[in-house]
């Protein structure tokens, strides 16, 4: 049987969201925030990690969220998470699919405003 691209890449996603990967890594101010798409987890972004750690970036945060519960809710847990794991420095969240709506809820409706001047856009 022949599997298009489509379906191979599927399948390492699934594969990658049931790798376990350290929470925190690394050292420094500025930390790379990732939130995962429903269904996956932060080993999605172990490529795109090593392309940012090549580039200058030392400190890497994954937030894994379960595939039950509302957005605000997720939203809530990505809040204590940042408050946890974040203390200071600047944050640069990178997200996709339903990481960034979770990622967007939080910015907007729940992170202080002082946390806000410290996440970095481009």
């Amino acid at each position: 049987m022949r599997f298009g691209r489509e379906v191979l890449a599927y399948l390492r996603q699934g594969a990658l969201a049931l790798r376990p990967t350290a929470r925190v890594r690394g050292q420094g101010d500025d930390t790379v925030v990732f939130v995962h798409g429903h269904g996956a987890g932060p080993a999605t972004f172990d490529s795109l990690r090593a392309s940012l750690a090549a580039a200058g970036h030392q400190r890497f945060a994954g937030f894994r969220y379960g595939m039950a519960g509302q957005v605000r809710g997720i939203a809530a847990e990505l809040d204590r998470f940042i408050a946890q794991h974040v203390a200071h420095g600047a944050i640069h969240v990178v997200a996709h699919s339903m990481g960034g709506i979770v990622a967007r809820t939080w910015l907007q409706e729940l992170a202080s405003p002082e946390t806000r001047r410290r996440v970095r856009a481009r």
